[in-house]
């Protein structure tokens, strides 16, 4: 590890995040996004934002529109590089030497999903998926997401995760109201889970070794969760 690294974390647990699993099951950082045709609305001005600090990114999951900025921030007192792996033409690789610099990319073209490493520490890693449309969401850390505003109608919508992979349902909305999609993981072969953490575990192949750590083979699953549209006007 990069001593400057070691020094920042020195006396805290980091934690590579590839699945933040709750002590219930609930699975976070699921990217959940709808297909479909739908109209045209308004590329938000505000900036989707990730930063650099203690040599981990922050958020490790999140969504950007095509057309809107992503900006991506060194808080740490030494280089990094910040290299987007890119199916389609969302290629960039920037170098951040000092605390304090920003790099703004503006998505040519929906992608899921975007990879970002950084080439000095290669620990590092975030993803961004890119849409074309606002109707898109990131689980938190109670497994619950929220996607809203969304036109009546039938539509696919889909989950990605880094470890679990993907599933796909199909949901109808209704005008004014919620409609409820729950997905749930089957966790592949065998998992330790991190019971050290106050809110939230984190769950590893079974070869890491962890403190105070169990065996854990249950499914894991986000729910209470919702696709709203507008009441009719």
């Amino acid at each position: 590890m990069d001593p400057k690294c070691a020094d920042m974390n020195r006396g805290r647990q980091v934690i590579q995040a590839q699945a933040m699993v709750a002590a219930d099951g609930s699975v976070a950082d699921v990217f959940v996004r709808l297909e479909g045709n739908f109209p045209a609305t308004p590329v938000p001005q505000a900036p989707v934002i990730i930063d650099q600090n203690s040599c981990v990114y922050g958020p490790r999951v999140a969504g950007v529109r095509v057309g809107q900025r992503l900006q991506i921030r060194n808080d740490d007192d030494l280089l990094h590089n910040v290299h987007s792996s890119s199916a389609t033409n969302n290629s960039f690789n920037v170098g951040q030497p000092g605390k304090g610099m920003s790099y703004e990319f503006t998505p040519k073209t929906p992608e899921v999903m975007l990879k970002l490493g950084c080439d000095v520490h290669r620990w590092m890693v975030a993803f961004v998926g890119v849409m074309s449309h606002p109707y898109f969401a990131v689980s938190g850390e109670t497994g619950q997401f929220r996607i809203a505003h969304v036109p009546a109608g039938s539509y696919t919508i889909k989950t990605w995760h880094e470890q679990f992979g993907e599933r796909t349902q199909t949901v109808v909305v209704k005008p004014g109201s919620t409609a409820r999609v729950d997905f749930t993981y089957s966790a592949p072969g065998r998992f330790i889970r991190q019971n050290a953490l106050p809110t939230n575990g984190s769950i590893r192949p079974q070869t890491s070794t962890l403190n105070q750590a169990a065996i854990d083979t249950t499914p894991m699953a986000f729910a209470d969760s919702g696709v709203s549209s507008p009441a009719p006007t």
